[in-house]
């Protein structure tokens, strides 16, 4: 691909980008979305306590100290806390959203048409991208998605290191506020989609751990291309590795 192909994508949001993608890739004929609400913080769905407390305490300034993910963070804080009660908070780490059953298709004729930007317009709450696409072939592929926990914009050169590593084909990668995420411009099978969440746990804290593990449970990837009060930057593409 072309420098000038590359270029054409710098900039664009989410959901232009995936219009981009269906044209660069003819082969698809229907991609799947999803609708959600994130969940509500720990602090306000869990009453911890008093050494769990004391737990989200050090786990937050560790997380203000070193940048971890918050759950990294917790389970961190629980080291050398033998005597600790921490069954309730285990189980509201090994939480889980699902969103199977909730997802919805536009066909690339739609998506060509502005069909998601309308779907975004009047959601009322965040809408995703899923992996999974169905070919005129009639097989399910999956574009390989990628959420990074790092900040944004002075581990760039990092993140773009990482997606060489795990993806041989072209990334977009697109800064999505705090961080980034990684649109592979390519179609894997579920199985290929598996082993390269699994590679990429092995840049974990650069990629985001827990994402990963959601995915693997869910058996497809799914990003945000939508902004919200929490997550105010609708995610823009800044590289497209070559």
């Amino acid at each position: 691909m072309t420098s000038t192909a590359n270029d054409q994508l710098l900039n664009l949001d989410a959901i232009e980008l995936v219009e981009c993608m269906v044209d660069e890739m003819q082969e698809i004929r229907k991609w799947s979305f999803v609708s959600y609400s994130h969940p509500p913080p720990l602090q306000s769905r869990y009453n911890p306590n008093a050494a769990e407390t004391l737990a989200i305490a050090r786990a937050l300034d560790l997380r203000g100290e070193l940048g971890l993910p918050f759950w990294d963070s917790v389970l961190l804080s629980l080291f050398g806390e033998d005597g600790v009660d921490a069954r309730g908070l285990l189980v509201e780490a090994q939480r889980h959203q699902e969103l199977r059953g909730k997802e919805f298709w536009l066909t690339a004729e739609e998506l060509r048409s502005g069909a998601l930007r309308s779907v975004v317009a009047g959601a009322g709450e965040h809408v995703g991208i899923c992996s999974e696409v169905l070919l005129s072939s009639g097989h399910v592929r999956h574009v390989p998605l990628l959420d990074f926990h790092c900040p944004s914009p002075s581990n760039l050169g990092l993140v773009r290191q990482v997606c060489e590593r795990i993806l041989t084909k072209r990334v977009a990668i697109l800064q999505s506020g705090e961080s980034f995420h990684a649109y592979g411009l390519c179609l894997l099978t579920a199985e290929d989609l598996t082993e390269l969440l699994h590679r990429a746990l092995l840049f974990s804290p650069i990629v985001d751990r827990a994402y990963v593990a959601h995915q693997l449970i869910e058996k497809r990837c799914v990003l945000r291309v939508t902004n919200s009060s929490e997550k105010p930057l609708v995610p823009r593409v800044v590289q497209v590795t070559c």
